[in-house]
């Protein structure tokens, strides 16, 4: 792996995005600001820890208002208007498919 010294980021973000670069990474997990502009720059698609979370609702792995509950009581640092984007994101998907599921028992097509 060949180390870019034009990156101006801490080290560990500097080899995780020279090694989505290598290997041609379908999308690299990156939260620092800088980092994740780096990496666009370069082409990569970036999710972050907010990105996750909501795939991971989307699956119905999690509750996401309880799990971003746990998450801001940790040194994890996001700015809180696009924390609420997701919750209401989440909120929305979440009234979408209580519609589709009684529509489904009433026997209304989609």
């Amino acid at each position: 792996m060949r180390f870019d010294e034009t990156l101006v980021l801490g080290r560990g973000e500097v080899e995780a995005i020279c090694l989505a670069q290598e290997i041609h990474a379908d999308e690299i997990l990156l939260d620092e600001r800088r980092a994740r502009k780096a990496a666009q720059e370069r082409g990569l698609i970036v999710t972050g820890t907010l990105g996750v979370l909501e795939a991971a609702a989307k699956r119905h792995l999690l509750h996401l208002p309880e799990v971003i509950e746990k998450l801001e009581h940790t040194n994890f640092r996001i700015d809180p208007a696009l924390v609420q984007e997701a919750l209401k994101r989440d909120a929305q998907r979440l009234e979408r498919e209580r519609i589709s599921e009684r529509n489904r028992d009433r026997g209304i097509e989609p």
